[in-house]
């Protein structure tokens, strides 16, 4: 069964929130404007409908919308975190795997937020072009070794997870 399409991407998880609920499903966000003091300032809204924009992580692959990093981040590091955030709130004793999971979730979190992404945009636009200058002459530099010595180059294994 195909997953639906997530448009709407919480910049904070719903499984978060869900820890500040005033009544299921449900959190108080706070009015701005009121329009008369008998208006309370304090609303009950469904924690869907709070912490999210519309096609945050939606990107475009081979023409089409997709939101794999919405399910990314759900599947890696929400999903894990549920159980662990659940035990941390009725103060129960955390596993080191429920350490990692919390600390990948944080993690997680501090990235995924429309500010850190502006700034690590700007960031990258800085740093990246420099980078790959550097990568790119230093593996000509390679290739033209081991085509001078004769040896094949030998790729350095990726790290296991």
């Amino acid at each position: 069964m195909k997953k639906p399409f997530h448009r709407d991407n919480h910049y904070v998880p719903c499984l978060y929130l869900k820890r500040f609920a005033a009544s299921p499903g449900r959190v108080l966000t706070y009015r701005i404007l009121v329009a008369h003091p008998y208006v309370p300032v304090w609303k009950p809204s469904p924690i869907k409908g709070v912490a999210y924009h519309a096609h945050l992580y939606t990107r475009i692959a081979a023409g089409v919308e997709t939101d794999e990093v919405e399910k990314w981040l759900n599947d890696e590091f929400e999903t894990p975190a549920e159980e662990a955030l659940w035990k941390a709130t009725a103060d129960m004793r955390l596993t080191q795997s429920d350490w990692r999971d919390l600390v990948r979730f944080l993690a997680a979190q501090d990235v995924r937020t429309p500010a850190r992404l502006g700034e690590n945009l700007q960031h990258w636009h800085e740093v990246v072009p420099t980078v790959l200058s550097e990568v790119l002459q230093d593996s000509v530099r390679k290739l033209e070794l081991a085509k001078k010595s004769g040896k094949p180059l030998v790729s350095p294994e990726a790290p296991k997870q």
